[in-house]
């Protein structure tokens, strides 16, 4: 079942395409929650570690509060920090090729995924 998220316009009117680069734009954090902030926040629509980092950017309030470093970069990973847009919204297409190249990330990183995982509590 699929549900809607209220995203104010001026985030979806900065959104980039679907695979395309990020842009901090927000909206995939506005939509739906990461699997650190599942394990944070619980389950539910806006993530409330979003905070905004510039006039129209926006980034993850716990990657910018967390000293630790490995649980940093275990964040990073987990969010998929620099792959790209993966947000989808107004029955925007899916970029297939996107979603092979995470595919592929996903079985290269197998085990450092698992690690950052164990580290966030998740599985």
């Amino acid at each position: 079942m699929s549900w809607a998220a209220s995203i104010p316009r001026e985030m979806v009117a900065r959104k980039p395409k679907h695979g395309s680069p990020c842009n901090g734009c927000g909206v995939c954090c506005v939509a739906s929650r990461c699997q650190v902030g599942r394990v944070l926040f619980g389950e539910g629509g806006r993530c409330p570690a979003l905070v905004q980092t510039g006039e129209v950017t926006y980034g993850c309030g716990v990657v910018q509060e967390i000293e630790d470093a490995e649980l940093r970069d275990a964040a990073l990973l987990l969010i998929r920090a620099g792959e790209g847009c993966d947000a989808r919204i107004n029955g925007e297409k899916i970029n297939t090729e996107f979603h092979r190249q995470q595919d592929r990330s996903d079985r290269k990183n197998r085990k450092a995924i698992k690690r950052a995982q164990k580290l966030w509590g998740i599985r």
